[in-house]
């Protein structure tokens, strides 16, 4: 019988039949891993993850930078500028017991512009550069309301203020409504930060932001009220519409009570340390003062005027942050938006519009006042609408206005920077903010001529006393008349002075008064998109004359009698003739005069031999 498999034929099992018999090889064992590349390793850890939010911050940052902080000396001083420039250099070498005199001055804002020109020197640079840094920190104060205010709304909020054209503008300026409306942002979005859970510090930040807001700009203790009776209006609203109202105010003042004592004892130290100046000027009068300026006009309201003054800047400039605000207002009264910062927001909007447009005290860097509330406002309604599907829709239009937005920043702030009046009437540029006088650029540049013509030695007399000039020829020496001085600045009108080397006319500022009223639709899209004035343009005009050195006056000669010389005669010289002593007596000035006028009339005396001549 055959010899069979070991294996049973009817078996069923794996793997090929028949084949090779012979044993196959064992598989080789793998060996030990290969070392690690720590370089490798090192260089493939991932630091950061870069999403669209991290992105937008980014650009934001970068951007606020450039536009707060590049050129800020690109246009002159205006005369509000000059005057406190002129304050903070004045203190560099009187110190803070110049402040006493000055009651409207802040506390802190111009003592640190001192210390500024005291550090880097007094420059157009560094009288500003305040202003900026504050309108950074105001850029950086949305970041911090992120959980408020919604990621999306952060973001929209940041960028609405980054490009606001107003707010750029003030930003670069020596502006202290800047640092207030920072400082109060900054107050609003720590007391937001803590409702999660209050600690210490941001208790001090808020006292020191609040402290440090007042004493910046009087208009904050309206700003002030405002958030007070915002404070009363949502405590009446939790009393009537909540559930065991009292119940919720017992807890809150158990956990809160500590920190709002210290809070306001902290506020109320800072804040009367800086508004008397270290102890240099009595509180009472800048406190009064300040409280009167701002309040007394509004006893007599005049809303038409307010309208007329602010309405131009937020149609032509801040379009893009007014319609988000109407908007978020109406989606606010739908109670479409139900948070809390949005109702601040609104209730802020309001009460700003309606103090600032009834207050007959206008300026135009209260702008910016009206301008942050609503801005809040129409961040909390886009932060709303990013959480739909309506959002698809909805980002088109809005970064239409934001590239329009983008264009009139451009133009209002790095092209039309200060008024030329070069220009024909009929293409004259200029920006709403000018209805102050607002320095030519011809000006700046005639002051910088003639400060070097005379040397930093020189001497000038101002009979048209400005703060422009001041500032632009503060390296020369004041003269106590126009006789002693080097350079007479003076009006066109004024008598020139003589011996003058030479003399300029030329326009200090220029300023107009845009009305609405004469406001045409044609006129309306030229200025849009050109700047060109609607209204008449007026300036003044002022002469700068350098005087030329008095030159010495020259003695005329007393003629006196010419000594009496007497020639010894040499054998070379035998032929010159020998003055008898009749005609060796000194001469008189008359005769020497005949003599010269009629040579030949005098007889040429017979001279004898020079052999026989006595010495």
């Amino acid at each position: 019988m055959p010899d069979q498999n070991p294996r049973d034929i009817d078996e069923w099992h794996l793997g090929i039949e028949g084949g090779d018999p012979r044993p196959r090889p064992p598989a080789p064992s793998p060996g030990p891993p290969p070392p690690p590349s720590l370089s490798d390793d090192r260089l493939d850890v991932p630091i950061y993850v870069m999403t669209i939010e991290h992105f937008g911050w980014a650009a934001i940052a970068l951007y606020a930078m450039l536009t707060r902080l590049g050129g800020l000396g690109l246009r002159p001083l205006n005369s509000i500028e000059a005057s406190q420039a002129l304050f903070a250099r004045d203190m560099t070498t009187k110190g803070l017991a110049l402040m006493a005199t000055e009651p409207r001055a802040s506390g802190w804002i111009d003592p640190l512009r001192a210390g500024l020109m005291l550090a880097f020197g007094a420059s157009d640079y560094g009288a500003r550069i305040i202003a900026a840094m504050f309108g950074l920190l105001l850029i950086g104060a949305a970041f911090a309301m992120r959980r408020h205010l919604g990621r999306a709304g952060a973001l929209a909020f940041a960028t609405m203020l980054t490009l606001s054209p107003t707010l750029t503008w003030f930003s670069r300026s020596t502006s202290a409504a800047i640092p207030a409306i920072a400082l109060v942002v900054v107050a609003l979005a720590l007391m937001f930060a803590m409702a999660g859970g209050g600690d210490t510090l941001k208790v001090a930040g808020i006292a020191v932001a609040i402290a440090l807001a007042l004493t910046a700009e009087a208009i904050v203790f309206p700003i002030a009220a405002m958030f007070l009776a915002i404070l009363i209006l949502m405590g009446l609203f939790e009393l009537f519409f909540r559930r065991h109202p009292v119940i919720g105010m017992r807890v809150w003042w158990e956990r809160r009570s500590a920190q709002l004592i210290f809070c306001l004892a902290i506020a109320a130290g800072v804040f009367v340390v800086f508004e008397s100046a270290l102890g240099r000027r009595n509180l009472l009068l800048p406190m009064l003062f300040g409280a009167m300026q701002q309040w007394t006009p509004v006893l007599h309201p005049d809303l038409r005027g307010g309208l007329d003054f602010y309405l131009p800047a937020l149609a032509f400039y801040e379009f893009a942050i007014v319609t988000a605000a109407v908007l978020g207002a109406l989606a606010f009264m739908t109670f479409q938006l139900r948070r809390r910062i949005a109702a601040v927001a609104f209730l802020w909007t309001i009460f700003s519009a309606l103090f600032f447009f009834a207050d007959p005290a206008r300026r135009h860097d209260w702008l910016v006042m009206m301008i942050v509330p609503a801005a809040l406002l129409g961040a909390a309604l886009i932060d709303l609408i990013h959480r739909t599907e309506a959002w698809r829709v909805v980002r088109y239009p809005i970064l239409a206005l934001a590239l329009l937005t983008f264009y009139v920043q451009l133009a209002t702030n790095f092209v039309h920077v200060a008024p030329d009046p070069s220009e024909a009437s009929w293409a004259h540029h200029m920006l709403l903010f000018w209805t102050d006088p607002a320095t030519t650029t011809i000006a700046e540049q005639e002051f910088s001529h003639d400060e070097r013509a005379v040397t930093d030695r020189g001497t000038v007399f101002f009979a048209e006393d400005g703060p422009v000039a001041r500032w632009y020829l503060r390296d020369l020496k004041p003269a106590d008349s126009a006789a002693d001085a080097d350079l007479v600045v003076a009006p066109t009108s004024a008598e020139k002075h003589p011996n003058l080397l030479q003399t300029y006319d030329f326009t200090l500022d220029e300023r107009w008064d845009p009305s609405l009223a004469t406001l045409t639709p044609s006129a309306a899209l030229r200025y849009f998109f050109f700047q060109r004035a609607w209204g008449d343009v007026t300036g003044t005009e002022v002469r700068v004359d350098q005087k030329s050195p008095t030159p010495p006056a020259v003695a005329a000669p007393t003629p006196t009698a010419s000594p009496s010389i007497t020639e010894t005669p040499t054998p070379e010289t035998s032929n010159t003739p020998t003055p008898t002593p009749e005609a060796s007596s000194t001469p008189t000035a008359e005769t020497t005069t005949s003599a010269m006028e009629s040579p030949a009339a005098a007889p040429t005396p017979e001279i004898p031999p020079a052999s026989t001549a006595s010495p």
